[in-house]
C-alpha cells in the first residue's frame, strides 16, 4: 500500500505528514493487501482567512473493486 499526501505547501505537507500517516496505516492495516495506493489532499480553500474551509479528501485504489473516496471540511486540519 502506498500513501501519498498532497498539500499545497510543503511546511503545510510535513506538518501533518507522521499524523496521517499514523492514522491511516492504523485504520486500513487490515485491508493493505487489497490496497494499491491512498491519496491524501489536504486544501485550504481561501487561504489563511479563517472558516469552515479546510478540505481533505481520501482516495483508495483498490485493483479489483476501483476508486473509493470521502472528502470532509472543518475549520482546522487534524
Amino acid at each position: 500500500m502506498r500513501i501519498t499526501i498532497n498539500a499545497p505547501s510543503d511546511a503545510m505537507r510535513l506538518q501533518f505528514h507522521d499524523s496521517i500517516l499514523e492514522q491511516l496505516t492504523k485504520t486500513l492495516l487490515r485491508f493493505s493487501k487489497r490496497i494499491a495506493s491512498v491519496n491524501v489532499t489536504l486544501i485550504d480553500e481561501d487561504g489563511p482567512r479563517g472558516g469552515i474551509d479546510k478540505l481533505c479528501r481520501v482516495s483508495l485504489v483498490m485493483p479489483r473493486l476501483g476508486q473509493v473516496s470521502a472528502s470532509a471540511r472543518h475549520e482546522s486540519l487534524p
